[in-house]
C-alpha cells in the first residue's frame, strides 16, 4: 500500500510538472513569440524555402486570439504525419480543427514600435488570398515585406516598384531577359539553357526567346554565348493583365501599373464605380458584406475604419502578394520576423531527428 501511494504521488508530481510546462509554453507562444515555416521562394534571397523563422509579437503588440477552442497544432501535425494518405505532405498545412464559438473581438496589446516601411512581417492571409468563411486567426500564415504603409502611393514603371515616387531596389532576383532571334539557333545558347535548366519561352513580341535569369546567370550566359548584353524584357501596359492580378484594377500588369493609395484610418473616398473596383474588397471586409452587394454612388463617401499595408515578396516575379490579392488589414498582423532559426529543407520538423539542416542558415538576423 505504501509503495502504491509513493508511485501515485510521484505520478501526480510528473503530471503537474507537465501541465506547468504546457502552460508556460502556451503563454510564451500566445504573448511573446511564434515560430513560422516558409515553404516557398517568395522572399528569396532574404528568406529561402525551408527556413524556420522566429516571430516577435512584442514589436507591434500581441494580437489576442479570436478563436479560443481549437486542437493544438502539434497534435494535428503528428496525426497527419502518420496518417497522411500516400505521403501527402500538403495535408500538414491544412487549417487546424477549431470551434467557431466562442469568438472574441479583435484586440491588440500595446507594442514598443509600429510597423516600419520594409519590415518583414508575418500575418494571416487576407480574405481575397484564401477565400471567405474562416476565422482570421486560423488562416494560413504568410511572410512578406511591408513596402507600403497607410497613405503611401504605390506604382510600377518599367519593372520597378515606386513607393511615394522613389524606386525600390530589386536585389539579386530572377528577371526576364530578351535573346535576339538570330542567336536562338546557336548551339552555345541551346547548350547553356539545357545544361543549367534555364526557364525560357517564346518572346510574345518577336521571333526570339526570353530567359529567366539571376544576375550571375546573366553574366555567365553573356560570356558563354558571346552576346554582348542581354536586355531586360518588360511587359507594357497593353499586355494582358494576368489572372487574379489585383493591380490590374489600377491599369496595367506587374511591370506597369497605375498609382495605388494604400487605405489609411480616417481616409475618405467617393463611392464611384472606379473606386468600388479598387477598394470594394476593403469596404466589404470592414462592413461584413459581400463584394457583389456594394453599389457605387458618386454622392456618397466612405471613411476607412482601419489601417492597411501593401506587402510584397523580395522575389519580384515569384511572389503572390498585395499585387495579386490587395492590402493587408492591420488586424491580420501577427508580428515581426526577427531571426532565421535554421533551415531544415523540408516541411517536417521531424527531419531534425536526422539533423537535416543547412549549416549556413543558422541564427541569421533579419
Amino acid at each position: 500500500m505504501y509503495t502504491f501511494k509513493r508511485y501515485f504521488y510521484s505520478f501526480l508530481r510528473e503530471v503537474r510538472l507537465l501541465l506547468e510546462v504546457i502552460v508556460i509554453v502556451a503563454f510564451l507562444k500566445t504573448f511573446i513569440f511564434a515560430f513560422s515555416y516558409v515553404p516557398t521562394e517568395s522572399m528569396c534571397n532574404t528568406i529561402v524555402a525551408g527556413d524556420r523563422i522566429l516571430v516577435s509579437k512584442l514589436h507591434y503588440g500581441t494580437r489576442l486570439p479570436n478563436t479560443l477552442i481549437r486542437v493544438p497544432l502539434i497534435l494535428v501535425r503528428v496525426y497527419r504525419y502518420f496518417f497522411a494518405k500516400d505521403g501527402d505532405l500538403k495535408s500538414l498545412r491544412k487549417p487546424v480543427p477549431y470551434c467557431k464559438w466562442p469568438r472574441l473581438p479583435y484586440y491588440r496589446l500595446p507594442g514598443f514600435s509600429s510597423v516600419q516601411r520594409n519590415d518583414i512581417v508575418v500575418f494571416f492571409a487576407p480574405e481575397k488570398a484564401v477565400g471567405s468563411g474562416d476565422n482570421v486567426d486560423v488562416r494560413m500564415r504568410l511572410v512578406k515585406r511591408f513596402v507600403g504603409l497607410p497613405g503611401d502611393k504605390i506604382e510600377a514603371t518599367r519593372g520597378r516598384l515606386l513607393v511615394n515616387g522613389r524606386a525600390r531596389s530589386l536585389g539579386n532576383v530572377k528577371l526576364w531577359y530578351q535573346v535576339p532571334a538570330e542567336a536562338c539557333n546557336e548551339n552555345k545558347v541551346l547548350y547553356f539553357i539545357q545544361k543549367n535548366q534555364i526557364e525560357y519561352c517564346e518572346d510574345p513580341r518577336g521571333d526570339g526567346i526570353i530567359v529567366f535569369l539571376k544576375k550571375e546567370q546573366k553574366d555567365a550566359f553573356e560570356r558563354t554565348t558571346g552576346i554582348a548584353k542581354l536586355r531586360r524584357w518588360l511587359k507594357d501596359k497593353s499586355a494582358p493583365i494576368g489572372q487574379g492580378l489585383y493591380v490590374g484594377e489600377f491599369g496595367g500588369n506587374l511591370d506597369e501599373f497605375g498609382k495605388i493609395i494604400v487605405p489609411e484610418l480616417g481616409q475618405s473616398i467617393r463611392l464611384t464605380k472606379k473606386n468600388i473596383q479598387k477598394y470594394g474588397h476593403v469596404i466589404a471586409y470592414e462592413q461584413g458584406q459581400q463584394f457583389d452587394d456594394l453599389k457605387p454612388s458618386p454622392f456618397k463617401r466612405y471613411t476607412f475604419q482601419k489601417n492597411y499595408y501593401f506587402a510584397q515578396g523580395d522575389n519580384y516575379y515569384c511572389s503572390q502578394d498585395s499585387r495579386y490579392w490587395g492590402f493587408v488589414p492591420e488586424d491580420h498582423i501577427i508580428g515581426k520576423a526577427t531571426y532565421v532559426l535554421f533551415n531544415s529543407g523540408n516541411v517536417l520538423i521531424f527531419d531534425l531527428l536526422a539533423l537535416n539542416l543547412n549549416k549556413k542558415r543558422f541564427l541569421l538576423r533579419l
